[in-house]
């Protein structure tokens, strides 16, 4: 085999290796390296393949051409000889080139069959190009590429195709989308009976009457997440694709989604609510000073941490993540963090809730207003105490770039582990960290195909269904306590010039008949009925 060949094969190895995973790439510092990353492997291993494709091609036709000028004149060839005079068959040097470009061929034969023949190769092929085209979605304009994807499904399969009204928890759904301004409130039908609303201008309006100008891109906020309120109103925690830190503000909205307070920091992907009415949510700040544990790391780089507000917007602290670690047995993680400074977004949390007493009651090594906390960058679930400001357990090792746990009061955490699945796909599961193993999984080995290398977002519902988002397939799906589907919506709202895109789905969030006292009329599901005082 001549070098170029084997160079072209050799490089086209690790690429695929390189290639064994959708790609995580994601706001803040460096956002879309490791996606473009995925596609430059993902080019060069086609350039490669096809070019040795083409190579081979070309020598097999001048080998057949040199074969018929070798004919034409074998009568008076004349003899070929080897360094010490002895005779060597002529047709020897032909025979070593079609070996070395059979080889050539074989090889891409071998890689060209594990990638496109076998099923399950074809799949995890197409996710890793859907998980580039994401990643290179954060490169235009959030309307029509960050935050959309092409339909999976026609849209005569859109809406609820999936209701077991016998095993479902029966209630309203808070759909919240990537593409809109919007919260919308649907019935288990899928049909919208009321939505809260802002124009893009509310968040430069919000920023001028706290007194910050707004010198973002007015066209990259969007709603993050949403908590609803029994009275009617929302928490909105919105961010931006297009500025670092990501984090835009947290904001309160009534019935009738007019503001009634906005703070406009870096508050970020959670929000939570204590009994007392104290707010919990995730806060951001560029730090231009290396931290104490990495003297020699790059700054800047984001720092993160919890911050508690009253009810009524106001900070009343917050808990820096770093110095929470420091000084427990946990403080060895620090040096993982270290390692991820220079890529600007070490921690990168997204998960920030209130501990109850009945989860605490569950679990001997909670405590009732603990914080339960998700850091994705160190594939991290952890419980923060606010009163000593220090992490007292921590868990990782078995799920990958995780979102959104959830402690329930049997004594277990629901995670979605975005990449913890077969070949890099999502699954959703049930950790039992006292006996440390999982009691529940729903993924691709049971036929649930998953793949959301970010968001997502798993709850349990009052009668013990699971209520999944799976955001980057836009799904939301409800099983029941044996695994069953019995619920299942998809986007109806279709956007882009040819109508054939859907928005990612951020969340579904289910609440229970009668949640909204005296907002909804009626009692039962599937009522329409909305007191919306427009």
């Amino acid at each position: 085999m001549r070098k170029l060949e084997f160079g072209a094969l050799l490089a086209a190895g690790p690429s695929l290796l390189l290639m064994a995973e959708p790609a995580h790439a994601y706001i803040g510092p460096g956002a879309g390296v490791s996606v473009l990353g995925a596609l430059a492997g993902l080019v060069s291993v086609l350039f490669l393949a096809s070019w040795a494709l083409i190579r081979w091609s070309a020598k097999s036709v001048l080998s057949i051409g040199r074969k018929r000028q070798n004919h034409a004149v074998a009568a008076g060839a004349p003899t070929q000889t080897g360094p010490a005079g002895a005779a060597a068959p002529a047709s020897e040097v032909p025979q070593r080139r079609k070996s070395g470009s059979s080889t050539a061929l074989l090889v891409f034969a071998v890689l060209f069959g594990a990638v496109g023949w076998h099923e399950s190769s074809r799949e995890t092929f197409h996710d890793w190009v859907a998980a580039a085209q994401f990643g290179l979605g954060g490169l235009g304009d959030i309307n029509l590429d960050r935050h959309t994807r092409l339909e999976r499904f026609p849209a005569s399969a859109s809406g609820v195709v999936v209701h077991d009204p016998e095993r479902a928890f029966e209630g309203y759904n808070i759909e919240l989308s990537s593409m809109e301004h919007s919260a919308r409130l649907l019935d288990m039908k899928g049909e919208e009976i009321h939505r809260w609303e802002l124009d893009r201008t509310a968040i430069t309006r919000a920023y001028a009457a706290a007194g910050k100008p707004f010198t973002g891109d007015a066209r990259g906020p969007y709603w993050r997440r949403v908590k609803p309120l029994p009275d009617g109103s929302l928490l909105v925690v919105m961010e931006n694709h297009r500025t670092t830190p990501y984090g835009v503000t947290l904001m309160k909205l009534d019935w009738n989604s007019n503001i009634v307070w906005a703070q406009p920091d870096f508050y970020h992907h959670s929000v939570d609510v204590a009994p007392d009415g104290r707010i919990i949510t995730l806060y951001q700040e560029i730090s231009d000073q290396p931290p104490s544990f990495a003297p020699e790391a790059k700054v800047p780089f984001l720092d993160e941490g919890v911050a508690i507000l009253a009810a009524d917007g106001q900070e009343l602290d917050r808990i820096a993540i770093a110095a929470a670690f420091e000084g427990t047995p946990f403080a060895s993680h620090l040096k993982r963090v270290a390692d991820n400074v220079d890529g600007g977004d070490p921690y990168h949390m997204n998960t920030a809730n209130y501990v109850t007493a009945s989860q605490a009651l569950a679990l001997p090594f909670a405590n009732e207003g603990d914080i339960l906390v998700c850091i994705r960058n160190l594939d991290m679930i952890a419980l923060l105490d606010p009163v000593t400001r220090k992490i007292t357990w921590a868990a990782s090792g078995n799920w990958v770039r995780p979102h959104e746990p959830l402690l329930t009061d049997r004594g277990t955490i629901l995670i979605y582990d975005n990449s913890g699945g077969e070949n890099g796909t999502s699954r959703v599961v049930e950790w039992d960290p006292l006996a440390q193993n999982f009691r529940w999984i729903a993924d691709r080995a049971n036929g649930l195909r998953l793949l959301s290398p970010i968001y997502g977002a798993i709850d349990e519902l009052p009668n013990g269904n699971r209520l999944v988002s799976s955001s980057l397939d836009a799904r939301a799906l409800e099983f029941d306590r044996s695994g069953k589907l019995v619920w299942e919506w998809r986007p109806t709202r279709r956007y882009g010039p040819e109508n054939n895109r859907t928005s990612d789905l951020l969340e579904m969030i289910r609440v229970p008949i009668g949640f909204f006292s005296g907002k909804l009329a009626g009692t039962e599901a599937g009522d329409q009925v909305a007191e919306t005082s427009q």
